[in-house]
């Protein structure tokens, strides 16, 4: 029940107030304000202030037992004026706001409790996704060395499928793990400056592969007044891009998927990029279309069953379109094709175009001129990695790329090998027993300062938070390669770290 007193005070004389005219509200008695000495000094000091300064004044205390409840009240005091302007007293409101400081409370420990929350549903979602991809990528590392040995006709398929199998695993891990953090807020967007037609090239050497398995044409168009150097968050469009290309090369069985790419509006410092992807494939029923941006939809029961998937694609699509200040659309009808555009604002890169744009942590993609190693030297290679298939996988894909290697199962067992052996790279796995792959590193770091090495490290880790990324930069790896690993990504690394120069 709220209780509250107003009062006036008025001048007395130079130093003194008098409390007149006094209104009682709801029952508060005086003396239950101000029956402690202290606290009586304080509304005095407060009461000069407010004559002295010719200002208001607001405030909340805790003076009080009143029905055995400590109370709160807010304290409001006015100065009052006569006719010329002269402060002549004060005029203050003391009210029982105990019930809503009891509410503020709650709210803030159920905010609280909600970060919590959040802290650990993101840990939690860190973890079981190291521990997820980490038999993942056996899987898919072990499928592919499978795939290179002399196998019969059936066992060449039965490969394929326990490959695509895993793949699509990984993405619905991928999906489920994206989706929580954006509903966590804790997804991140890295803006850097990219080259977009280099971008592109990465995105299309992979949907033509699908593409062509399907018997589908895949092609692509860019205008002639597309920027090439801009600056934009690359991983979140590539993930864009990636998805709706997929999901048009999926619902088409025949046909062509279509990638359109054109500037809407063009400044001088920056640009507006629309991104389209068209197909002529299944088509989208039009009262289906408002709900394709939910999650888990997909138009009905029978897409699910012929084609597969979540529902999840579209959701996290939207949610990193609207992230980046962007917009994104549909148009289809059913058996006649769908077309998916989005459109993005982007900065124009001032640097020169001739200019490499490199991070500091470098996931080494996909190219198609990086299939072949560009060195001839054999390598000496520390492997630090606790799971004994991913252990025998790396291994094996290593030692048949010129590399010598020397493994081990823990971080402490890494910092000992670097203490007696010499090596070209390090590749380290960042969830260890022991010690960890991220304190190996730093250990390794402190033990490089007394001398002129510097030993690229390579993380290899199943975590994809940008937040593991950052932790990897912090302990001082070099390079990143998320699991599952491919061959590729190894192959490329090494290129990038001992090509021979002509």
């Amino acid at each position: 029940k709220k209780s509250k007193i107003s009062f006036l005070k008025q001048k007395t004389g130079k130093d003194g107030l008098g409390l007149i005219d006094p209104i009682y509200i709801s029952g508060l008695r005086p003396n239950d304000v101000i029956e402690n000495k202290g606290e009586a000094d304080f509304y005095s000091q407060t009461d000069r202030q407010v004559i002295e300064e010719n200002k208001p004044i607001l405030y909340a205390r805790q003076p009080f037992t009143h029905n055995g409840k400590t109370n709160w009240i807010e304290i409001s005091k006015i100065p009052r004026h006569d006719e010329e302007g002269n402060v002549i007293g004060l005029l203050g409101t003391y009210e029982d706001i105990t019930d809503r400081m009891s509410n503020e409370a709650e709210i803030k420990k159920a905010r609280f409790d909600a970060d919590q929350s959040n802290k650990a549903k993101s840990m939690f979602l860190a973890n079981i996704s190291h521990e997820i991809r980490t038999p993942i990528n056996g899987i898919v590392g072990m499928s592919e060395l499978l795939s290179a040995t002399p196998l019969s006709e059936d066992q060449q398929q039965y490969t394929t499928a326990i490959s695509v199998s895993a793949e699509n695993l990984l993405q619905l891990v991928n999906d489920l793990l994206d989706l929580s953090k954006i509903e966590a807020n804790k997804m991140t967007l890295m803006y850097s400056s990219i080259n977009l037609r280099e971008l592109v090239d990465h995105i299309t050497v992979l949907s033509r592969e699908k593409a062509l398995a399907k018997n589908i044409n895949f092609t692509v168009q860019i205008g002639e007044d597309i920027q090439t150097n801009i600056t934009g968050c690359s991983l979140r469009i590539n993930q864009i891009l990636t998805n709706l290309i997929g999901n048009a090369i999926k619902f088409t069985d025949s046909g062509t998927v279509t990638l359109k790419i054109a500037a809407v509006e063009l400044q001088k410092t920056n640009c507006r990029i629309r991104f389209s992807v068209e197909d002529t494939g299944i088509g989208i029923k039009e009262s289906e279309l408002p709900n394709i941006w939910q999650s888990f939809e997909q138009e009905d029961n029978t897409t699910t069953q012929l084609y597969g998937g979540t529902g999840l694609g579209l959701t996290i699509c939207k949610k990193m379109v609207d992230m980046m200040d962007g917009i994104i659309s549909v148009e289809s009808q059913k058996g006649e094709g769908s077309i998916f555009s989005f459109e993005l604002p982007f900065e124009l890169d001032q640097s020169s175009s001739d200019k490499k744009q490199e991070s500091s942590l470098i996931s080494p993609k996909t190219n198609p001129q990086d299939e072949l190693l560009k060195f001839d030297n054999t390598i000496k290679v520390l492997l630090a990695e606790d799971d004994h298939i991913n252990r025998r996988l790396a291994i094996t894909v290593l030692s048949r790329m010129k590399c010598n290697v020397h493994a081990v199962i823990n971080g402490s067992e890494a910092v000992e090998a670097f203490k007696t052996q010499e090596f070209d790279l390090i590749f380290m796995d960042c969830q260890m027993p022991i010690t960890d792959g991220y304190e190996a590193t730093k250990i390794i770091r402190e033990l490089e300062k007394d001398t002129t090495l510097h030993i690229p490290i390579v993380a290899m880790t199943a975590n994809v938070m940008t937040t593991d990324k950052t932790k990897c930069i912090d302990a001082g790896m070099d390079h990143y390669i998320p699991k599952p690993i491919k061959k590729q990504a190894l192959i490329n690394v090494l290129n990038k770290l001992f090509a021979t120069t002509e």
